[in-house]
């Protein structure tokens, strides 16, 4: 979980071709990342939700933290299209 904001920041990089992604972090970095982090990170082209918690008994041996399922979506208006080829 420490790497966490070094990954997210890898993923909303200026020349990130990224739509989605769905990454397991602390809920406590999701709550940072949900609560306006993202947005100076991804320069609004990036929204972030929580969409499921998992519980500790999910992994083994259980983290000390709680864990969530962050969800980051690319808003459409900011897709970039290829061009098509002939």
């Amino acid at each position: 979980y420490s790497s966490s904001s070094a990954i997210v920041r890898a993923l909303l990089a200026r020349d990130s071709r990224l739509l989605r992604a769905d990454l397991v972090v602390q809920r406590q970095f999701a709550r940072r990342v949900t609560e306006g982090g993202l947005t100076v990170r991804g320069g609004g082209r990036f929204t972030a939700e929580v969409a499921r918690p998992l519980p500790r008994s999910a992994f083994r041996p259980p983290p000390r933290v709680d864990s969530v399922v962050l969800r980051i979506s690319r808003h459409r208006a900011t897709h970039r299209r290829r061009p098509r080829r002939a």
